[in-house]
């Protein structure tokens, strides 16, 4: 690759370095300096951000070299390349991989991110470890062997996307591939409000109910906010977007954690550090099934059954005041009650304890109509809004 040389004022523009260069630059350059015998390896202009193009050029050498191609490097012609023995196209080749890799790090800020390799593309994924980090403990530790049925052994490399669902999710990591499978354990759900499923490219935990966690995860297709509260959202893709809608289901996954910065480093999963938080993780004690005494309830059947979203609705908010604190009761009825929708209001609203410091919210299909009760606490906060819908 010493044909490449060409004004090192491109240095800058291939780096993505300030003004003045940082140490790492330096670094970089010096030892570029010294692997092409003080020449510098250049990009076009406003190609540098092309890893296609670097691996374009690179077959092209090789092309050359062989004497396949005429001898065009960089589309300027060149008269004959300079003897290069293998040892010295093996140097240059990892001088562009150096290069290359270098300047992926340098993009991304500090954090911890999953790269996940697709035959469709690289998705790279910002994992929250400081708002959920048991639930990117989980994942880290799985990907890096640390965690899983074989230690040392990356859990998810050659596992495939068992489930694509169009407009909707791309969801993998389980290796029977059946949706039922796990890494042979469960670890309890983490949601935070800060969390939600407000975006395309969020990263969530596939689940069967409150805290039953295991290996399974989604890549989110669009926002779905119905999902919060149900499951563990613990990144969001920050490169390769673009990928996830082209994935298809059978398709292969290789995952990689990337980390950046002091505080990504010292992020380190082992059975131990894992076995501490997860017990002593906020679980699930609430009721299981809708009832006249859980959070939601459906007694007269009004929800489509294609799936349980009496249940699911359930889960939802017994999760919320669970992560929250908030205390949300819900009720779907086909009629008003025959006393009168204030004395039910007032009845039910005491019996489920949010009189004081709660919410009851009541949907009558006949009216189709909410009602809703705000507990003394709250009401404060509403004064002056309008109530309901």
């Amino acid at each position: 690759f010493q044909s490449f040389a060409v004004p090192t004022t491109h240095w800058d523009d291939f780096a993505g370095s300030s003004k003045a260069d940082s140490g790492r630059t330096k670094m970089m350059k010096a030892r570029t300096a010294r692997s092409m015998a003080g020449r510098c390896a250049v990009f076009p202009s406003g190609q540098d951000e092309s890893g296609i193009w670097i691996r374009q050029e690179i077959r092209r050498v090789v092309q050359i070299r062989r004497g396949e191609v005429p001898g065009i490097v960089c589309g300027r012609k060149v008269r004959q390349l300079p003897e290069m023995g293998k040892c010295s196209l093996l140097v240059g080749l990892a001088g562009f991989l150096f290069l290359l890799s270098a300047r992926a790090d340098e993009a991304l800020p500090d954090g911890l991110y999953a790269e996940v390799t697709t035959p469709r593309g690289v998705v790279v994924a910002e994992l929250h470890y400081k708002q959920v980090p048991m639930t990117v403990a989980n994942y880290v530790g799985l990907a890096e062997g640390a965690l899983g049925p074989k230690k040392g052994a990356p859990f998810f490399d050659g596992l495939t996307f068992h489930r694509v669902v169009e407009d909707f999710v791309v969801q993998g990591g389980d290796p029977t591939a059946t949706g039922d499978g796990d890494a042979g354990y469960l670890f309890p759900d983490e949601i935070t409000p800060a969390l939600s499923h407000d975006r395309a490219g969020v990263v969530q935990m596939a689940n069967d109910g409150p805290d039953t966690n295991g290996s399974q995860w989604c890549f989110m297709l669009r926002e779905v906010h119905r999902l919060d509260y149900l499951h563990s959202v613990f990144g969001h893709v920050v490169r390769g977007l673009e990928v996830l809608p082209k994935i298809e289901q059978g398709d292969a996954m290789k995952v990689k954690i990337l980390r950046v910065g002091a505080e990504a480093d010292a992020f380190r999963v082992t059975e131990e550090s894992f076995g501490k938080i997860t017990a002593a993780a906020n679980r699930y004690d609430g009721p299981r099934e809708p009832g006249p005494d859980a959070p939601f309830d459906d007694p007269d059947k009004i929800l489509p059954t294609d799936w349980d979203r009496a249940k699911a609705f359930n889960y939802k908010l017994a999760n919320f005041e669970r992560f929250t604190g908030g205390k949300l009761r819900a009720r779907v009825l086909a009629k008003a009650p025959a006393s009168g929708m204030d004395d039910y209001m007032a009845e039910t609203s005491a019996r489920l304890g949010v009189e004081k410091d709660g919410v009851l919210a009541v949907y009558c299909a006949d009216s189709d109509r909410w009602h809703l009760k705000v507990g003394e606490t709250f009401q404060p906060l509403l004064a002056g809004e309008a109530a309901f819908m």
